[in-house]
């Protein structure tokens, strides 16, 4: 045990330690929270979208906040909403929590393969004299496949009664994330409110990182994660009701899970699961009991092959595309100690079922939330159907820092209200506290330690449990 607790020590020691303090790092840092603050709104892939509201939720301008910014109830939502793979009805006898019938919802995506159904979101723009709320509506076809890949493509028709500054939601939208070659690409036609201008343009994005810090989380790559953080807090409840002349299970919850909500406005979810079929017929986020959003899926079909294909396309006639690497090479792990110089960090524990799929390495990456820029980042990601677990590795500039401030989390203060630090006992980052994340409006469950310059980051479809288990059983990799 001693020989394992000291494994990171001797690594680091070996190839040099962390590097030196990069020049005006503090700067950068504030700049970084400041660009994660404006950019929430506008995040790439995000499906979920919240009119502007109070700063806990990052809300910006009423087009594009994320599932990162919505947080865990609207991610929990989307997991439900997929309903159950290959189960038509519910089994075993009447659930009495609403940890049971997520944990139902959770159990079927362990073992998911795909997803296709058509999408509609509402949400809430404006409140009218009256106070009564106005909505806008937008519609999608959604794909999904079970090694992280996906699309989403608006259906909507142009707006064109409106001015195109004025339309609440783009003319035209499609994003596909193809995870076998790393390529993600969006497109958007419409008013864009950063540039202040009508645009028609393709992002593609090569070296696409494999999951958080590098990226936000969202639905699409994460949708069973957010879950867990909803199941361990215990605080959702169950009730029987009637939603459309249906019997449908109703779980709903708080933001603030049994904490002093501090804010006035309450922030609350609630998800009406047909109990006949698993799937939803409503879920909505209100603030003190008016609809914010409402996301809500239809035609669904599981487990029905998608050609590759299916994940990527050509750019629109006109478009102006826009190229960009993010960084990351996928590589085999045998490679990846090569290919970086340093020894690779592996999990010798995992939760049942998970198998690692994809190995990639940046030589540099700064996290989504532009707080924490690194070096040699090794990032390893398992899955287990719609389960995906991350796990990356990368030396630091400002190990104080990247200690003390969350790299996933773009509301880094209510991550600290929410976590809990716990002292790592075994593997290569014993000896050292780290910080677990696992709660309600964060947007993934994960965990983050710094070890000689190094920090570690576990985020994805686990319990704080889990999360901690994998940390302990860090070793370094060793070929056969």
């Amino acid at each position: 045990m001693n020989d394992e607790r000291h494994d990171l020590d001797e690594i680091l020691r070996t190839h040099g330690g962390a590097p030196d303090h990069l020049p005006s790092f503090v700067a950068r840092l504030t700049a970084g929270l400041d660009k994660a603050d404006r950019e929430m709104g506008r995040a790439t892939g995000g499906w979920l979208h919240l009119p502007r509201r109070s700063r806990s939720l990052w809300i910006r301008h009423p087009v594009l906040a994320t599932a990162a910014a919505v947080g865990v109830a609207a991610a929990v939502a989307a997991v439900v909403l997929i309903g159950v793979p290959g189960l038509s009805r519910v089994s075993g006898p009447e659930p009495v929590s609403a940890a049971q019938v997520i944990q139902k919802a959770l159990h079927a995506l362990s073992s998911g393969k795909t997803v296709q159904a058509d999408a509609t979101v509402k949400e809430q723009v404006a409140v009218l004299p009256g106070g009564v709320p106005e909505y806008s509506v937008t519609h999608s076809r959604v794909l999904l496949r079970s090694d992280g890949s996906f699309r989403q493509t608006q259906t909507d028709k142009p707006q064109t009664s409106k001015p195109v500054q004025m339309r609440d939601r783009a003319d035209a939208a499609d994003t596909a994330y193809d995870a076998a070659s790393g390529v993600f690409r969006d497109y958007s036609r419409g008013w864009d409110w950063d540039t202040g201008g009508y645009v028609n343009r393709v992002e593609v994005t090569t070296g696409y990182p494999l999951g958080p810090p590098d990226r936000w989380a969202n639905v699409q790559f994460d949708i069973s994660a957010g879950a867990r953080a909803l199941q361990a807090d215990g605080a959702a409840t169950l009730e029987t009701a009637s939603c459309d002349a249906r019997p449908v299970w109703v779980v709903s919850g708080s933001k603030y899970a049994g904490s002093d909500p501090g804010p006035t406005e309450k922030e609350t979810y609630a998800i009406a699961i047909d109990q006949q079929t698993c799937l939803p017929i409503r879920v909505q986020m209100l603030a003190d009991g008016v609809v914010q959003f409402e996301y809500s899926l239809h035609n669904v079909r599981v487990d029905e092959p998608l050609p590759d294909t299916a994940f990527t396309f050509a750019p629109p006639k006109g478009a102006k595309v826009v190229r960009s690497d993010a960084g990351f090479r996928r590589v085999p792990l045998a490679r990846i100690g090569s290919t970086l110089g340093h020894v690779t960090l592996l999990p010798a524990w995992l939760p049942a079922g998970y198998l690692q799929r994809w190995t990639a390495v940046a030589a540099r990456s700064t996290t989504a939330n532009g707080v924490t820029e690194g070096r040699n980042v090794v990032a390893l990601q398992y899955v287990r159907g719609f389960d995906a677990l991350t796990v990356t590795t990368r030396t630091v500039a400002d190990p104080h820092a990247a200690a003390t401030v969350d790299p996933v989390e773009p509301d880094t203060s209510w991550a600290d209200f929410v976590s809990r630090d716990v002292r790592l006992t075994a593997g290569a980052f014993a000896g050292v506290t780290a910080r677990v994340v696992v709660a309600s409006y964060t947007t993934i469950p994960h965990l983050y330690a710094v070890k000689n310059g190094v920090l570690l980051t576990v985020a994805g479809g686990a319990t704080a449990e889990e999360l901690i288990a994998i940390a302990d059983s860090l070793r370094p990799y060793r070929p056969d």
